[in-house]
């Protein structure tokens, strides 16, 4: 007997419902900028730097009720997207460019992946999507610094 199973992603609905931590670094240059959304629009930023001196900053922002409407969908589309592990790393790739990360959790469902030099038809859209919309929101609330 064969069949499969579809998978119920619940509602983005309450205050509960998601959080999304972003992250990328590069331990060659001591670099590392940390990026929290949950689902009360709350952002809340870390970023340490090694060079040229040590120095670290910490950020909140709260978003917009139409960019956390926006962010929401996308959320919900990128939850219908089994992710892999990580994208774009292999053995000719270079090893001196910031590694990103992304972990959600909608509910009780936990997903996450690494990025690293992807092709350019290597990331699944929803992924896609949801990684310009976390840099847009980046360049909007904390000026891409």
């Amino acid at each position: 007997m064969t069949g499969c199973s579809k998978v119920v992603i619940p509602e983005l609905k309450s205050s509960s419902d998601f959080l999304i931590n972003y992250s990328s670094g590069s331990g060659w240059t001591g670099w590392h900028y940390e990026m929290k959304i949950d689902s009360t629009g709350l952002i809340n930023v870390h970023e340490e730097k090694q060079l040229p001196s040590n120095s670290e900053r910490n950020e909140t922002y709260k978003l917009t009720d139409s960019d956390l409407e926006i962010l929401k969908v996308e959320l919900g589309g990128l939850a219908q997207t089994e992710l892999r592990n990580d994208y774009g790393f292999g053995p000719d790739k270079p090893t001196d460019l910031p590694v990103s990360m992304l972990i959600y959790r909608i509910g009780a469902r936990t997903d996450s992946t690494s990025i690293y030099c992807p092709e350019s038809n290597e990331l699944p859209e929803k992924l896609n999507i949801m990684l310009e919309r976390i840099s847009s929101i980046r360049k909007k609330y904390d000026g891409l610094q």
